[in-house]
């Protein structure tokens, strides 16, 4: 489902977008949530999946730039995606 803003010439997804709010809510969740009940902090901290769904979701939005085979702007957006990947 892609929605045209009349004003530019950009269109979003809106799957995608809120696909990324959740995952943007989800990682705060996950890193700054603290209860004393041990079942809903196990259900928090079992799921484990908002990181690789933010490394789909930043090479869906990379197509482009690897359509377009620019081979600096690659090099520059995969260092960038690794460093908080790997710490």
């Amino acid at each position: 489902m892609k929605f045209n803003i009349k004003d530019s010439k950009t269109s979003f997804n809106l799957g995608i977008e809120i696909l990324r709010f959740i995952m943007c809510f989800w990682v705060v969740l996950y890193h700054f949530f603290e209860t004393d009940n041990e079942n809903l902090k196990k259900i928090i901290k079992s799921k484990r999946f908002h990181v690789p769904t933010f490394m789909f979701i930043s090479f869906y939005f990379f197509y482009n730039t690897l359509n377009s085979r620019n081979i600096n702007k690659i090099k520059l957006r995969l260092i960038r995606l690794a460093i908080p990947y790997i710490l």
